[in-house]
């Protein structure tokens, strides 16, 4: 399935640009029913992971601007994470 070799290659390509991936420490934040947010990050880089399986959309609130790696877009204060999706956000620091 190209899909998903796709979606590994994509993945594989942000361990090696964001060093938090490789040697980061890990921090779960949050973890119910179906809706998962942990970190990875370094004295360089912060990523957050955001996965949302549950069938409510969830309304995330940081301080200053996230970027979305997936999309590639700014993001400033807050974030919709809609039902089923992911998303993955870095702040260089």
């Amino acid at each position: 399935n190209t899909v998903i070799l796709d979606w590994y290659k994509f993945l594989s390509k942000l361990r090696a640009e964001y060093s938090a991936f490789k040697c980061g420490d890990f921090e779960e934040i949050y973890k119910k029913q179906g809706v998962y947010l942990f970190k990875r990050y370094d004295e360089n880089t912060q990523v957050l992971i955001c996965v949302n399986l549950s069938n409510k959309d969830l309304f995330l609130n940081f301080d200053g601007q996230m970027t979305e790696i997936i999309t590639k877009q700014n993001y400033y204060d807050n974030y919709t994470l809609k039902t089923n999706s992911i998303a993955i956000f870095v702040n260089n620091k």
